[in-house]
């Protein structure tokens, strides 16, 4: 795979400690719906959460981890699968690297 142009690295580099910040909330929002209905009792509870997170932790892994140019399309296909970016967010970076990742969340 082709590295993205510099404009659009730059832009996915800004936008990446805000989108992680998002995730983690998600996240956590998760976990305190989690906590709060506990019917199941303490112990499944606490399996629950513990799947939720290990779940979770390999999205946030796929995401955020290793970000580099070479890997900065598969990034953004993946914040975009995620739905943590839109189609108008999407817009705002080059043909190329739109269709790249358009190609990969077919």
């Amino acid at each position: 795979m082709r590295d993205i142009l510099e404009k659009d690295w730059k832009k996915l580099r800004a936008m990446k400690e805000e989108l992680l910040q998002v995730a983690c909330g998600r996240i956590l929002d998760k976990v305190t719906k989690l906590l709060e209905n506990r019917e199941q009792g303490n112990h499944q509870t606490y399996l629950m959460l513990w799947k939720l997170m290990k779940k979770e932790d390999k999205k946030i892994a796929n995401m955020f981890d290793n970000l580099k140019r070479s890997t900065a399309i598969l990034k953004l296909a993946a914040w975009y699968d995620y739905k943590l970016i839109d189609k108008i967010t999407l817009d705002q970076f080059s043909k190329e690297t739109r269709k790249s990742v358009e190609l990969i969340c077919q």
